[in-house]
């Protein structure tokens, strides 16, 4: 099993890729294919899942849960975004 470490709030695998990283209490986890590119990130409830053509980053998808009743019960909505550069 490889090794995580901390630096300041940030946590890095063994291949030094950002697993997640906390600000104000919030944390934002990243997961990444075996070849290293970035998945998807997931925070309070709210995945991103980036896409690739070859190396480069096309499009983004966003999926925000809305919480909608202290029973936990959500509503998913999601945004389709093309990357630009």
């Amino acid at each position: 099993m490889l090794s995580c470490h901390s630096v300041s709030g940030t946590t890095y695998d063994a291949h030094g890729r950002r697993v997640a990283k906390t600000v104000s209490g919030s944390t934002t986890y990243s997961y990444y294919s075996q070849d290293g590119q970035l998945l998807g990130t997931y925070a309070n409830g709210d995945y991103t899942d980036y896409y690739y053509l070859g190396r480069e980053m096309v499009a983004r998808y966003f999926l925000v849960c809305l919480r909608i009743t202290p029973s936990c019960a959500v509503e998913a909505t999601s945004t389709p975004s093309r990357v630009k550069n």
